[in-house]
């Protein structure tokens, strides 16, 4: 395997070399474990599509740095995901970033299970 092609060994790497400070470091180190959660399958998790309100994934996303128990956690995951993403922003294509960046904070969260 090539060293940089994990999510968390570039992850590891961008802060190593300062292109990230701590809060996106521990942000985009939660980002993975949720990409992990919904790549491989869980015990926990039923069959269909897992939905960022189950319990098993609420735990995950309060990882996040300034988490709020009242907020939907797909919001929380699309604010935090918006916010490595400006942190990452550099170079020619940083305009088209926040302009995705931008479209990401004016998704609404799905409703919550009854």
């Amino acid at each position: 395997m090539a060293p940089l092609s994990s999510f968390a060994s570039k992850i590891d790497i961008a802060f190593a070399f300062s292109i990230i400070d701590d809060e996106t470091f521990a942000d985009l180190k939660v980002i993975r474990e949720l990409r992990n959660a919904f790549a491989h399958p869980h015990p926990h998790l039923e069959l269909k599509a897992p939905r960022l309100d189950e319990p098993y994934l609420v735990k995950i996303a309060a990882k996040f740095s300034g988490y709020k128990k009242d907020v939907h956690p797909a919001l929380q995951f699309i604010e935090r995901s918006a916010n490595c993403l400006e942190a990452l922003a550099v170079g020619p294509d940083k305009d088209d970033i926040m302009k995705f960046v931008a479209g990401l904070r004016g998704i609404n969260p799905p409703a919550r299970k009854p």
